[in-house]
């Protein structure tokens, strides 16, 4: 049988401790500021369109460019200028994989 006859006593408060220097929080992505993509809003967001305002992943803006109707007018969060690669290899017009036949003479 315990000998107790009440609740211990809570302990007293006192100076508390001093704390250990934090080393400070990283700084968010790269500028994406853990936003998603505005259209899949699965992925984090690569480039911000000035005409419209809304952020694009890579994957939904390589979509836009197969589709016709890239973003043209962007700035891309990472310092890599992989968008503008696939601009530069595909054009900024339609995308297509078949080949253009010449004039049939």
């Amino acid at each position: 049988m315990s000998d107790a006859v009440g609740p211990a006593p809570e302990p007293q408060p006192g100076p508390r401790p001093e704390r250990e220097a934090q080393p400070p929080s990283p700084p968010a992505q790269r500028g994406r500021h853990r936003r998603p993509c505005t259209f899949c809003r699965v992925h984090p967001a690569d480039l911000r369109d000035h005409e419209t305002g809304l952020v694009w992943c890579l994957g939904c803006a390589v979509e836009l460019v197969h589709a016709g109707d890239p973003v043209t007018d962007y700035v891309e969060f990472d310092e890599g200028d992989r968008y503008a690669d696939l601009l530069n290899r595909h054009g900024r017009g339609l995308y297509t994989t078949v080949n253009r036949r010449g004039p049939a003479t």
